[in-house]
């Protein structure tokens, strides 16, 4: 009988303790289910991405438990797949540790099939891979900021084309119309109609300019604002309005009362939103605004709604952010404000949802972060 040396000995302890430390290094666990039992296993370092205060030694399905919700049934399903069609997995999921923090692994393992086609056991490992996915997410979500930004300045680019050449094509006319005016009343008339294409142009060059100061403005820092103290300036600074619309105001920012936010654009938000509920009432019921914020996934979200007019988003749903889109035959509508709105809150990465009906009222659910 062959006894191993001392050197084979060393040897293998050696190795053994240089896999345990390239698992460490590399935030990995091996883990073997063993079919027959349904006996789960882990190499020694498990304790660490589960975050336990001693080795891991629990049955399949906890495991699986560690695992968030949606992604339980994932990993469930995978084990069983691979148990009963013999196929492997390579899956990315979210695992949440006894310690209640949240990592992204990798969860990948492959049967071991006997020679009868039978799945004998699964062989898998279980890496942290947080740090990586974490920078995928970021890396991603700046894609998508970059990628809705080109599409906004499309829009933009497409916009000022179309305005500016129905203003200058309307001057052009109206020029050559005054310049083969027979009398002076027509070309006095067309006068009148030359200044009054030439106001619209001014306006509509100062429409621009508010939109260009959004993408300008990106850069500024950003700073903690109270929702409370911004609305309720807002609130002092519309109290005309306020006053004679005889509006009732609510608000509650205690779920949520601060943010991390370009203090000009969290202003000119909630001004724009307070303007239109007030320019939009209903003329036979008291005006009530509502405004409150809350947390939900590490979001913050800023919810404001009113009883007003309404919107038909039927037929005006796709419009309703456009530039120059009125939906009231109000006089004072220009169709800018939630034009801006909208570019302020995308620019800095959220999203602004709107739920209207005719008759009945508002709602703007806006993902300030």
């Amino acid at each position: 009988m062959n006894f191993p040396s001392n050197q084979d000995l060393l040897s293998n302890d050696a190795s053994c303790f240089a896999r345990q430390e390239v698992d460490k290094i590399a935030k990995m666990v091996i883990w073997e289910l063993e079919i027959g039992s349904m006996s789960l296993s882990f190499s020694k370092n498990s304790h660490d991405i589960f975050e336990l205060n001693m080795p891991a030694s629990f049955s399949i399905n906890e495991m699986i438990s560690f695992f968030e919700p949606s992604h339980c049934i994932i990993a469930d399903d995978a084990i069983e797949d691979a148990i009963g069609n013999g196929k492997p997995f390579d899956l990315e999921l979210s695992l949440r540790t006894a310690k209640n923090n949240v990592i992204w692994t990798r969860f990948k393992a492959s049967p071991v099939i006997d020679e009868y086609g039978k799945c004998v056991s699964i062989q898998g490992i279980l890496q942290d891979i947080d740090e990586y996915k974490q920078r995928e997410i970021v890396l991603q979500n700046s894609l998508a900021m970059a990628n809705e930004r080109n599409k906004r300045l499309q829009n933009f680019a497409y916009i000022v084309s179309h305005n500016l050449r129905t203003h200058t094509g309307n001057l052009q006319s109206m020029v050559e119309m005054h310049n083969h005016a027979h009398t002076e009343d027509e070309r006095v008339a067309i006068f009148g109609h030359i200044q009054s294409v030439s106001d619209s142009l001014n306006l509509t060059v100062k429409d621009l300019e508010q939109v260009v100061r959004v993408q300008a403005e990106i850069s500024s820092d950003k700073k903690i604002i109270k929702f409370e103290t911004v609305f309720t300036n807002m609130l002092r600074v519309l109290s005309n309005n306020i006053d004679e619309a005889n509006a009732a105001i609510e608000y509650d920012f205690s779920r949520c009362t601060a943010t991390n936010y370009i203090p000009a654009y969290l202003e000119s938000i909630l001004q724009n939103l307070l303007t239109n509920a007030l320019k939009y009432r209903h003329p036979h019921r008291q005006l009530v605004i509502k405004c409150h914020t809350y947390i939900k996934n590490k979001h913050i979200y800023l919810i404001f709604e009113d009883n007003g007019l309404g919107i038909n988003m039927a037929r005006h749903g796709n419009d309703v952010f456009g530039m120059y889109k009125t939906f009231h035959n109000n006089p004072d509508s220009q169709g800018i404000g939630l034009f801006i709105t909208r570019n302020q809150v995308e620019s800095l990465g959220g999203s602004i949802k709107l739920e209207s009906v005719v008759n009945e009222g508002t709602k703007f659910t806006i993902r300030l972060t």
